[in-house]
């Protein structure tokens, strides 16, 4: 007799047979919809996070929406942010969502003294995330910070360290009124990733802030000033202009207040400058050093190099403040120049033209984030070289902190466009006949540097006459970087780092290893996940987002081998294989024969 199906529920009535109605189990379908759906959020959320702060939103408000779209995503009662002031001494909330269900704090949370809370602060200064998961079991040592949580009905909560650069400068903080419990690790990842975001965001107000402060001082020194100073409004028409301008152009104070900058200049330059007006009225950006031909009281002619930037009343833009040079000496030395303004408005057309490229919502988000970085980063580094004007060193040292945040932000852009491109399945391969040896020793004599900084040493052990590879070797340099970084990241000063290859039956295997901190057995299978980091849930030591490995092993799938990694706790052991071409392969067994 057939076993009895356990799909179907077999009905009687009475000595009747009833119907027959299957019953499915469809349990597992909707929790893979919960998780493709929850994923989705996530990514959803960094991507709006990150938009925000380059879109042309106040910071303020872009804070208030990236804890809404925080709040939203981990289900979180209330998201706050505190920001630390007087030398880490009281910390205010300057910042908070709330869903409708609770009441707000923030007016509660103001100018608190931080030695009040020493376990609190001395976690954060350590660089620790706060997860209680029960408030009211939390230990004797935290009594203070239990009693304050407590008078906000806080159950439990989610704290992570916001910093800038390498200092402490507040924390954001999830809190949940209703229930305890553990936070998920989408909250902790999602957390990380938006502190890093809104820390970022904040690090670039306080250096624009010194920026706008070095011009108010030129403005307060405006008739002091050994460079020539002038003021005109956004049709052209000049306010003010200090002695030394008004001696290179040979006009007194009241003819030139009756002119209009178009007036000295030749009529091929006037389109270029309505526009330059129009482009800082748009954006309210310098546009750098530019170079005029202007026409002096007296009918002739000077060269002079131009830096304009808007000047703002009430925080609402009101003119456009010029500081201008005499060059015509150098003129008289350097010949090509003209064409440089207009060449850059052609660069940005096609990166522009570039980022309309796009598959699908990270694709979107990366091309219209590096638009402007890379415009920013060729203006900050033209800027800090000096090569469109002299600046001070507190100028100079701000520019670098600018830059090394821009650096950092391009490389995470760069790491979720190929992320993106490679799982869209977009990324173009162009593979080459590649020599493996070549390929290895270029890579490891161009990281030696980044390992001398640790006084690491990086050896090479590669079998003789291997077979070369038919391989897009840009793509696999940029796996072996990826492994080589990561070994660097996380071994001991001092120790010994070994890069191998060597000939398997149908491929080669690469193999990298390291003698550092090693990788836990359970977590060595998530470590090529997306995002995923060994020690993102507790103090984190070492820099990141976790999506070097990830791209690695995208991209070593798609030349159809296979990336593992092994470690005994002593170290580390990253494997590659890439196949040998069929064709080669019976070349070389021919050659044997």
């Amino acid at each position: 007799m057939a076993d009895k199906p356990d799909i179907v529920k077999i009905l009687h009535e009475e000595e009747k047979l009833g119907e027959i109605i299957p019953i499915i189990d469809i349990a597992e379908q909707k929790k893979t919809e919960r998780a493709i759906k929850h994923s989705l959020g996530f990514e959803k959320t960094v991507s709006v996070v990150s938009s925000l702060f380059v879109l042309n939103y106040d910071t303020d408000d872009a804070i208030n929406m990236s804890l809404s779209e925080i709040g939203n995503f981990t289900g979180a009662s209330r998201v706050h942010l505190f920001l630390l002031r007087d030398n880490e001494t009281i910390m205010d909330n300057t910042h908070e969502w709330y869903n409708k269900e609770v009441s707000p704090q923030k007016d509660n949370l103001q100018n608190i003294f931080t030695e009040m809370l020493p376990w609190w602060m001395g976690k954060l200064r350590n660089g620790e995330n706060i997860h209680i998961e029960d408030v009211s079991k939390m230990h004797s040592e935290a009594s203070f910070e239990k009693g304050m949580l407590e008078t906000q009905n806080v159950k439990s909560l989610l704290v992570f360290p916001l910093k800038i650069g390498e200092k402490l400068n507040g924390f954001i903080r999830l809190d949940n009124v209703f229930a305890t419990g553990k936070w998920s690790y989408e909250d902790f990842t999602i957390l990380r990733v938006c502190s890093e975001i809104i820390g970022n965001a904040l690090e670039r107000r306080q250096v624009e802030g010194v920026l706008r402060e070095s011009e108010e001082r030129y403005r307060i020194i405006f008739e002091r000033s050994l460079d020539g100073l002038y003021i005109h409004d956004f049709e052209g028409n000049f306010i003010d202009a200090n002695p030394v301008a008004l001696k290179m152009l040979g006009y007194t104070k009241e003819e030139i207040s009756s002119l209009n900058f178009s007036s000295l200049l030749n009529e091929g330059e006037i389109p270029m400058v309505q526009e330059a007006i129009r482009e800082l009225l748009r954006t309210g950006t310098d546009k750098g050093i530019t170079e005029y031909h202007l026409k002096r009281a007296d009918g002739t002619y000077v060269w002079v190099e131009i830096k304009a930037s808007v000047i703002y009343k009430d925080r609402k833009p009101c003119g456009v403040q010029g500081i201008v040079r005499d060059i015509t000496e150098r003129k008289r030395m350097i010949e090509e120049s003209e064409k440089y303004q207009w060449e850059i408005e052609q660069q940005n057309i096609k990166l522009k033209e570039l980022d309309h490229i796009k598959s699908d919502l990270f694709t979107v988000t990366s091309h219209e984030l590096r638009a402007p970085m890379t415009y920013m980063k060729g203006y900050v580094q033209m800027l800090s070289m000096g090569s469109i004007g002299e600046i001070t060193e507190e100028q100079k040292k701000n520019l670098e902190v600018v830059l090394r945040n821009i650096n950092r932000l391009d490389c995470l852009i760069q790491d979720i466009l190929d992320l993106s491109q490679l799982k869209s399945g977009t990324m173009e391969f162009v593979p080459e006949e590649t020599n493996v040896q070549k390929l290895i020793d270029g890579v490891t004599e161009a990281m030696q540097s980044s390992a001398d900084l640790k006084n690491i040493k990086i050896n090479r052990e590669l079998e003789e006459n291997l077979p070369s590879l038919n391989i897009d070797s840009e793509r696999i340099k940029q796996v072996i970087i990826n492994l080589i970084n990561n070994a660097i990241k996380f071994s001991h000063d001092g120790s010994i780092i070994s890069i191998k290859a060597k000939k398997n039956v149908d491929d080669i295997l690469f193999e990298v290893q390291d003698f550092g901190c090693g990788i836990p057995k359970d977590k060595q299978a998530k470590i090529f996940e997306t995002f995923y980091q060994v020690d993102s849930s507790m103090n984190r030591s070492f820099d990141g987002a976790g999506l070097g490995l990830s791209i690695s092993k995208n991209i070593i799938h798609a030349h159809k081998g296979k990336i593992w990694a092994e470690s005994e706790g002593n170290g580390t052991t990253m494997f590659f294989t890439l196949p040998i071409s069929s064709e080669k392969q019976e070349g070389k067994e021919q050659q044997q024969n």
